[in-house]
């Protein structure tokens, strides 16, 4: 055994400390190191840091730990400007340059890809940054303190709720809301979700009394309504490409929109293609892609109400040239994958932001005889790991 790692005879002569150099983030973000033939996974922190850390947890030659001391910064490292950061569960990059963020969130995708999908990233993939590092997030789901009467964020590793009133990511409406919690009234919810507009309209989950109105949002000529219970993606800067991504070059006489939410990619596929059937699975989502076709004028899509695997089976993908599916991170039913791969569909993009999930699925789709033509990152979530992908696959 190297002197990096330190046995504590109290749990069995197991290794509880080790001082570690920090290789790089993988998926999770979480920061990889090796020391006497066993792999660390540490949060929070940064390719170059040299660190002590406390094993929290082991499985045979992998341990999962946290920083104990930091001996030594990476180059990359920064203060990060949340008094939070750490003990909330939102955020884990915020301690990164933003430089740092777009490079590891590369590797995460690049990672996931070659060591689920043994697919090689594509030299033609692309990465849109966010125009906005701070102030972009328009939605979020916020959880009550103990007295029920102040909201905030879980903190990390716990179900605990640590109150702010102020978070660096969110956008000035919602802040406003954080510094005055007490206009939600008292007797809150465990916890409620609330969307903003880019003028500081605020609307609330229906748990929230008087919540019932709703926002609006222009993208790419388009315009889109929805409430605060209907998912619309919260970083508004990015809409446009993220859009643009998913729909360019796509045309045809029938197009199928699967998880279509309000209508994001409905309506422009509707100006491209004779007819669109989208699906989605949400009620109140459903009603309002309906009603936003309606507005812009589309007559030619045709919204259901349904579960998205439902749907997709007894061989009624064939019928489309081009399929859009958006699932959640959770990511789509295998057998809808498999359904998709043996469709003769000739065009797919497939939104992802889940790297691992869309891994599984690429793999299963280039088997099917499917190619890449296509690979976009998009970053709609500054100071976190996660990242959006979006890939066409043509057959």
């Amino acid at each position: 055994m190297s002197d990096a790692l330190k046995k504590n005879p109290e749990i069995g002569g197991l290794v509880d400390r080790v001082t570690l150099s920090i290789d790089r983030i993988v998926p999770g973000g979480l920061g990889i190191g090796f020391a006497d033939g066993m792999t660390f996974f540490v949060p929070l922190t940064a390719p170059g840091d040299v660190i002590v850390a406390e094993v929290t947890r082991r499985k045979g030659k992998i341990a999962w730990c946290e920083i104990e001391e930091l001996i030594e910064s990476g180059p990359q490292r920064i203060e990060p400007p949340c008094p939070h950061y750490g003990l909330c569960g939102g955020c884990n990059f915020q301690h990164l340059t933003y430089s740092e963020q777009i490079a590891a969130k590369r590797e995460i995708v690049r990672d996931c890809l070659r060591r689920i999908g043994g697919i090689e990233m594509p030299d033609l993939a692309i990465v849109f940054e966010s125009p906005k590092q701070f102030g972009y997030r328009t939605r979020v789901r916020w959880h009550t303190d103990g007295d029920r009467d102040a909201v905030g964020f879980k903190r990390r590793r716990s179900d605990d709720v640590i109150i702010v009133d102020n978070c660096p990511i969110l956008s000035d409406g919602l802040n406003l809301v954080l510094a005055k919690s007490d206009v939600l009234g008292n007797d809150l919810p465990d916890e409620l979700e609330a969307s903003a507009d880019d003028q500081g309209k605020v609307v609330f989950s229906p748990n929230i009394q008087g919540s019932d109105s709703e926002l609006s949002r222009i993208v790419a000529g388009l315009e889109y309504r929805y409430s605060a219970e209907c998912f619309f993606q919260a970083n508004s800067a990015m809409l446009e490409p993220l859009v643009t991504a998913a729909v360019e070059g796509l045309a045809g006489e029938r197009a199928l929109d699967l998880y279509c939410g309000v209508g994001l990619f409905s309506l422009p596929l509707a100006q491209k293609f004779d007819s669109v059937d989208a699906v989605e699975g949400s009620s109140p989502s459903a009603e309002y892609a309906i009603a936003n076709s309606k507005r812009a004028g589309l007559t030619n899509v045709n919204v259901q109400t349904s579960d998205v695997e439902l749907f997709c089976t007894d061989g009624v993908l064939g019928k489309y040239d081009a399929v859009v599916l958006d699932p959640p991170r959770s990511g789509p039913p295998q057998a809808l994958i498999a359904n998709l791969a043996t469709s003769g569909v000739r065009t797919v993009s497939y939104v992802s932001c889940e790297p691992s999930i869309l891994a599984r699925d690429l793999k299963t789709l280039l088997a099917a005889g499917y190619k890449i033509t296509g690979f976009t990152m998009l970053d709609l979530f500054p100071q976190t790991h996660h990242v959006e992908t979006v890939v066409r696959l043509v057959q």
